[in-house]
């Protein structure tokens, strides 16, 4: 029967990294001097070698192992150290402290830590390729779900107006206006208007101003929802005595030609449908006169500039 005790040992020994490497490979340190009838080393091997299933000392990873079989006092006692770990055994023979030192050793190294193989990592996360960028022309929509206003094309619009100065009196017309995209923010742009009367303060004779023309409009800068506009057009037209209640010494109709510059907004209202509101400064380049068979004569003639208030709704192609 075998007893076995622990006792805690300190090692004297210090093992650096390249020795205990070399001594891996090496057979274990086993030193049974004056003890009779004591199995070998090469025996003792074999049976570690039994416990484990295979030769320990062959492997880079074990530890190193060292066995002292000695006397001490009426007693056998065999000193097993394992790497930094050490135990002592006590047994009737020499024989039976062997196996139970053998037993140790490869209880001791199955349960190293340097030989337990790391479980292996987690699968990496799938890898998803980020979404494509959305073309540089994308705009969302608005929150009605009608298109940013930057992005239509054409725009077509009937307005309603007043004028101050182009005739006699202030005088209501209408207008209409067609716009086209020519880059980002430059619009080509043709447009007429009609102010069918508008008489003198004493009623002595009533004017009419119909013409159309062509230019350029930029907008500037631009929300989802609104555009800042400013247009430039030549105007060309007639300017006429519609009706008299006197004799005309100077009447008819008369070409009229004007640069007219606008400034404004438009605003989406809903889906292709927009507002558009403008300012404009109308300046004749010519200024016919209209003269009255009166007592003293009475006239008209255009000033240096006049002012067209307008605001219409219009039609927009995205």
């Amino acid at each position: 029967m075998i007893v076995a005790s622990v006792v805690g040992l300190t090692s004297t020994a210090t093992w650096s990294e390249p020795a205990r490497a070399a001594q891996a490979s090496a057979s274990p340190r086993f030193d049974a001097t004056g003890v009779d009838g004591c199995p070998d080393a090469a025996e003792f091997r074999r049976a570690v070698a039994g416990h484990l299933g295979r030769d320990p000392f062959d492997e880079d990873a074990t530890p190193r192992v060292a066995v002292r079989v000695r006397e001490d006092a009426d007693k056998l006692v065999a000193d097993v150290a394992v790497g930094t770990s050490s135990r002592t055994l006590e047994g009737d023979t020499c024989a039976d402290l062997v196996r139970a030192a053998a037993l140790t050793v490869a209880l001791a190294i199955e349960r190293d830590p340097r030989r337990e193989t790391p479980p292996p990592p987690p699968p990496s996360p799938p890898r998803v390729a980020p979404p494509a960028p959305p073309p540089a022309s994308f705009e969302p929509t608005t929150p009605g779900g009608s298109a940013p206003i930057s992005r239509d094309r054409a725009v077509v619009t009937a307005s309603g107006a007043t004028a101050l100065g182009l005739l006699p009196s202030p005088s209501p017309g209408v207008g209409l206006a067609a716009r086209a995209r020519v880059s980002e923010s430059i619009w080509a742009s043709a447009r007429g208007v009609f102010f069918p009367r508008a008489p003198m303060p004493d009623d002595l004779f009533a004017m009419s101003l119909v013409a159309g023309g062509a230019g350029a409009c930029v907008e500037p800068f631009a929300t989802r929802g609104v555009a800042a506009v400013g247009c430039a057009h030549l105007l060309v037209g007639s300017l006429a005595t519609t009706s008299s209640n006197v004799m005309m010494r100077e009447g008819g109709a008369k070409p009229w030609v004007a640069a007219a510059l606008a400034a404004g907004a438009r605003a989406r209202v809903a889906g292709p449908l927009v507002l558009e509101g403008s300012v404009e400064a109308d300046l004749p380049l010519s200024q016919p006169t209209f003269v009255a068979e009166t007592c003293p004569p009475a006239g008209f003639r255009q000033p240096f500039a006049a002012l067209v208030v307008a605001l219409g709704v219009g039609v927009s192609i995205p």
